[in-house]
């Protein structure tokens, strides 16, 4: 199916064997437009045959499973590598317009235009040290402020100049978790965590997303990682209780909430839940005396009382 010299379907794409759907068509529409790989914007028409064809195997699941199994048949004769993460940027010329395509792995002082050969980043531009700690700044101000989408710009930035800092791709998750792109902020907050997993707030915070999106185990998985740093900060052990709710693990959700509770007496949220997890287990008496207390924390609450009536009427 291949050659020894012929690009996979993948690295045509640029793509991560592992790349997700959005990922691939992202890159396929990155390639032919913003790389002007398109003969129409003056590339070539083997290259744009060669991008349109691995898309076309790569976007549709059941041609891509069997695409996968046929590499993986030729990959003890050919050496086959899959090709490994990278992260691909889009700098213009500042001379003749040009976009180029270029790796994080490429040294910013030395990066040329692949059409003038113009330095990409004229030596006017601010030192790279000086250059994300500006940005980062920046992003936090605008951020502030509520402009997430120039703030979210300002902290891509930073992370493309220190791809190694988590605190970099742990504020860049915070803004797009602030414009609801919960998949990707995901994978900023795992960043963070695994450059640095023992920091509370990439732990709290990965575990948010993930039970945001309903991914209860990693999530029980995180919570678990921010309580060992805090093990009295009743949020986190709020989300902790609920995941394991969610999961039908009823007695470590209690045990969990009961510990908050000792921790911090007149939280209404530690003993609602509570309630609904007793009466979950089926034991309406120690419900009933969940929600009395939540009662008498907050006096007429509306998500209290209905509860409190329901047990009654039965």
């Amino acid at each position: 199916m291949h050659g020894q010299s012929k690009k996979s379907h993948y690295e045509v794409l640029q793509v991560d064997p592992r790349a997700t759907p959005p990922v691939i068509r992202g890159a396929y529409r990155a390639l032919l437009k913003n790389a002007r790989n398109h003969p129409d914007l003056g590339g070539s028409q083997a290259q744009a045959q060669a991008i349109n064809e691995a898309f076309g195997v790569l976007s549709k699941a059941e041609s891509r499973r069997e695409y996968d199994r046929q590499l993986e048949q030729v990959h003890p004769a050919l050496g086959f590598q899959p090709p490994t993460v990278r992260t691909q940027y889009i700098f213009i010329c500042p001379s003749c317009h040009k976009r180029n395509v270029v790796g994080e792995g490429y040294p910013l002082d030395r990066m040329r235009c692949g059409d003038c050969a113009a330095v990409l980043l004229p030596p006017r531009r601010m030192p790279m040290e000086t250059d994300h700690a500006r940005a980062f700044r920046l992003g936090i101000y605008l951020f502030d402020k509520g402009l997430l989408a120039r703030s979210r710009h300002e902290f891509e930035t930073t992370v493309r100049l220190q791809p190694r800092s988590a605190k970099y791709h742990y504020w860049l998750g915070r803004c797009l978790y602030q414009m609801r792109g919960y998949e990707k902020s995901r994978q900023a907050f795992r960043s963070a965590t695994l450059l640095n997993p023992d920091r509370f707030h990439f732990q709290f915070w990965l575990g948010q997303i993930s039970y945001l999106l309903k991914n209860f185990p990693d999530a029980v998985i995180c919570f678990l990682a921010a309580r060992k740093a805090r093990p009295k900060h009743s949020p986190t052990l709020l989300r902790l209780a609920s995941c394991y709710f969610h999961l039908g693990e009823f007695g470590k959700a209690i045990k969990v909430l009961e510990a908050a509770i000792e921790n911090e007496p007149t939280r209404l949220q530690l003993y609602t839940l509570l309630g609904v997890i007793y009466l979950a287990s089926r034991n309406p008496g120690a419900a009933l005396r969940a929600f009395r207390h939540a009662e008498r924390i907050k006096p007429g609450d509306a998500f209290t009382r209905k509860y409190i009536n329901m047990i009654d009427r039965h």
